[in-house]
């Protein structure tokens, strides 16, 4: 526990991506009403696309932090001899 500890606190950016991807999903969730519809219309739509985009950008830079940081424990737990293929 104490690698993983280390790694999350070395490398924060991945937990604050997944924060802001999941924190967009949910606003992208929730339906539009007609009132806002009326008010921000074609600015609203904008902002979702590019909100859109940046969620997915987003997924695909914590997807690949998600792997590297994977890749990193299964090696550190080779080394420390705690999986079977170490022995």
């Amino acid at each position: 526990p104490s690698r993983l500890r280390q790694i999350i606190e070395t490398n924060p950016v991945p937990l604050g991506l997944v924060g802001i991807a999941l924190g967009s999903a949910a606003a992208l969730a929730i339906p539009e009403t007609r009132r806002e519809n009326e008010l921000l219309g074609q600015t609203r739509d904008a902002l979702v696309q590019k909100a859109e985009t940046a969620a997915q950008t987003t997924l695909e830079k914590v997807q690949d932090v998600t792997e590297a940081v994977g890749e990193t424990v299964e090696k550190e737990a080779k080394y420390a001899g705690l999986t079977s293929e170490s022995k």
